[in-house]
This record gives C-alpha cells, sequence and structure tokens, in this order.
C-alpha cells in the first residue's frame, strides 16, 4: 500500500523530472515530493531514494540516485518498474491480501512479468539493457521497497508532468 510521507520509512521519488525544470525541481515544480522531499527526507528516519535520469537538486540531496539512461523516459521507467514487480513477486515482497481484494487480472500481469505469455521474464538484468541500471541495484530497491512503508513520488501535475507520465495516458499509472 501507499503510505502518506509522514508514515514512511522510505520515500521513492521515481521518474519526477520535468520537461522545462528539471535542473531544479526542488525549487521550478509544484510536485510535492519534489519541493519537500529533503527536508522530509531530513525529518524522518528512513532513506530517500531519487530514480530518473537528471540528479538535479532532488537528487543530489538524496541518500541514493538511481540513474537511469536519459532518453524516452516512460519506456525506462516502465522496464525499471516491471524489473522491481518481477521482485516483488518472485519473492512475495507484496501485498497479497490487497492485491487479491482490491485489484482485477493480477494473475494474468504475473504471467507477464514472469514472461510465461512472451518467453521474456522482465527480470532486473532484462532492463538493464535499456536503462543502464545495474541489475543488483534493481534487486536492492525493490527489496528495501518492498520491505518498507514507501512513499512514491511519481510523475506531477498537469501537461509539465515528467519521468514515467511523459506519454499520452501517462498520469493514470501514479495514480
Amino acid at each position: 500500500p501507499q503510505y502518506r510521507i509522514d508514515q514512511a520509512t522510505l520515500l521513492v521519488n521515481f521518474g519526477a523530472e520535468f520537461l522545462e525544470t528539471w535542473q531544479n525541481p526542488v525549487e521550478n515544480s509544484r510536485l510535492y515530493t519534489a519541493m519537500h522531499a529533503y527536508d522530509d527526507a531530513t525529518k524522518r528516519k528512513g532513506r530517500f531514494v531519487h530514480v530518473g535520469p537528471h540528479v538535479a537538486l532532488t537528487g543530489a540531496n538524496a541518500d541514493q540516485w538511481v540513474k537511469v539512461k536519459p532518453g524516452s523516459e516512460p519506456v525506462l521507467a516502465l522496464a525499471l518498474a516491471l524489473a522491481i514487480a518481477y521482485v516483488w513477486i518472485k519473492e512475495g515482497l507484496y501485498d497479497k491480501e490487497y492485491v487479491t481484494a482490491r485489484t482485477t487480472g493480477f494473475d494474468k500481469w504475473r504471467d507477464y512479468i514472469l514472461g510465461k505469455d512472451d518467453g521474456v521474464p522482465k527480470t532486473p538484468e532484462w532492463q538493464e539493457t535499456e536503462t543502464t541500471v545495474p541489475a543488483r541495484d534493481v534487486r536492492a530497491l525493490a527489496r528495501e521497497w518492498g520491505k518498507n512503508k514507501t512513499y512514491l513520488g511519481a510523475g506531477g501535475p498537469g501537461n509539465q508532468a515528467g519521468g514515467a507520465c511523459r506519454c499520452a495516458p501517462g498520469l493514470g499509472w501514479c495514480r
């Protein structure tokens, strides 16, 4: 489940880079996690992880920067997200009760992630060629994310949505 930022022991700023403001999303965007992530991270006892192609001030203030290859961020974010999901599924690091009670189609999606449909498991090694993020870093992030109360800051508001939200239906995934 998604935790409020004040409940979180891990803050993941995932794909919250902005078209016009990637140089400094902390000061130039209206995204809560971009504006307040560093301040909140210093007040909590958890960690702050920034995932994106540019370090900017948001990432510079993070405990860890997971650097994806600059380019077509929606594809990169998707590959990374699928690899994280692969680790969660294989290691049972997701909320099974929540998935059973509140989702539909999980079995089909799980089969896709595991490669049962297309013969291509979406492993951390698979995403490495797309994102250049080392597989070991993806596994470590997925495990930390799956074992903590995690707040996810993803994309942003309006047409300035960045990173993973830079596509036609992009804002839907972070809902």
